[in-house]
């Protein structure tokens, strides 16, 4: 099998196992009357048979599940940028944090974390190399974006769910140059288990105040996408992008 063939395999069933246990969790959850109770428990089940597939395959390091060289940490501002994106979500101010649910949602980001990074910057990189690194960055962060699309369903005003469109896609542009940059999807995860469970703490913005967190989320993702574009690439022994981060 081929490298492509094996990554777009690989890609479509971790995908559709991914939202297939979400949507059934997700039904049980609601069922119960706690949202994401069950989900929490379907997700880290299958996290765990997705890195023990990937390490018995040996993909985990293909994959970017590896740690970032000691020494790059300054290069990429020990990716500060990132994190700020999570601290923007205070502009809504504190929800009531002693609740059971909002732990719940806390103890999911970590999942959702993981998996969002490992799909689209792990996998979906991967699979789009051969079109040059623009365009799978391009297609990547297109589709990241696209996805938060199905929170029309959850109620959500196509204004908020526009935005929320918008400044995903350009954190996918920031995440996937990370990947890049690094070699490693292990930051883009820990950011993205920060942005989403610091955000839990907050209440739910409204339309002003997503406005605001979009044009600062947005400001802050294009200016450090850019910033690693433009650093100069050093060699290594692996690398998504054959024996560079960046060809």
């Amino acid at each position: 099998m081929s490298a492509f063939k094996r990554d777009l395999v690989t890609t479509v069933s971790i995908f559709f196992a991914y939202f297939t246990v979400m949507f059934c969790c997700n039904r049980v959850s609601e069922y119960i009357g706690i949202e994401f109770i069950v989900t929490i428990l379907g997700e880290f089940i299958l996290a765990a048979i997705v890195l023990l597939y990937l390490k018995k395959r040996n993909l985990l390091t293909y994959y970017g599940l590896n740690g970032v060289e000691e020494n790059d940490h300054k290069r990429f501002l020990y990716y500060i940028p990132l994190f700020l994106v999570g601290i923007v979500s205070a502009v809504s101010g504190f929800e009531d944090i002693f609740t059971f649910q909002i732990w719940i949602y806390v103890i999911a980001s970590i999942y959702i974390g993981f998996f969002e990074e490992l799909l689209y910057r792990g996998l979906l990189l991967n699979l789009f190399k051969h079109k040059g690194m623009i365009p799978a960055v391009v297609l990547s962060s297109f589709l990241f974006g696209g996805m938060h699309l199905i929170n029309i369903f959850s109620g959500k005003s196509v204004f908020m769910v526009f935005l929320q469109v918008v400044y995903a896609g350009t954190l996918g542009f920031a995440l996937a140059m990370t990947y890049i940059r690094t070699n490693s999807i292990i930051p883009g995860i820990l950011a993205h288990i920060f942005l989403d469970a610091f955000g839990s703490l907050f209440k739910e913005r409204n339309d002003e105040q997503q406005i605001i967190f979009s044009i600062i989320t947005c400001a802050i993702s294009i200016i450090y996408g850019l910033y690693l574009l433009r650093i100069k690439p050093q060699p290594i022994e692996r690398g998504v992008y054959g024996n560079y981060r960046l060809v």
